[in-house]
């Protein structure tokens, strides 16, 4: 593309961006990488609600694909070493039933995103 044809092009694109408010700046990835809200009629995360560990862009990813997190488990199960077992686990017993169904001919071989969405989840102690 010509210099001058992809500056002129910038240029209506950006006419077409609306401004978004600063109360929309959640910190989200969509967020991030080009510095507006890629939603912002259903942005509800504030700043002071977002954690570094993750576990925001996990649940967005739940929200987004209408996901619910299983009921969130008791204290000592989200210690760090029984919850790395207990996803160990819970991965094997995912991976195993889904290359039952492949064996007979229903599906691809590889497990349902929702459940190794799940399987992070157990990993990072998130539920």
């Amino acid at each position: 593309m010509r210099p001058h044809v992809a500056r002129k092009l910038a240029e209506v694109e950006a006419s077409y961006r609306l401004a978004v408010p600063a109360a929309h700046r959640c910190g989200l990835q969509t967020c991030q990488e080009d510095g507006e809200c890629g939603f912002p009629t259903r942005c509800v995360a504030l700043p002071s609600d977002l954690s570094d560990d993750g576990e925001t862009a996990w649940r967005q990813e739940g929200f987004d694909n209408g996901w619910k997190a299983p009921e969130r488990r008791v204290w000592w199960k989200r210690l760090p070493v029984i919850r790395h077992i207990a996803a160990l686990r819970l991965s094997w017993q995912v991976h195993t039933y889904a290359g039952a169904w492949a064996e007979v001919g229903i599906g691809i071989g590889g497990p349902h995103p929702q459940d190794l969405w799940v399987v992070e989840g157990a990993y990072h102690g998130y539920w």
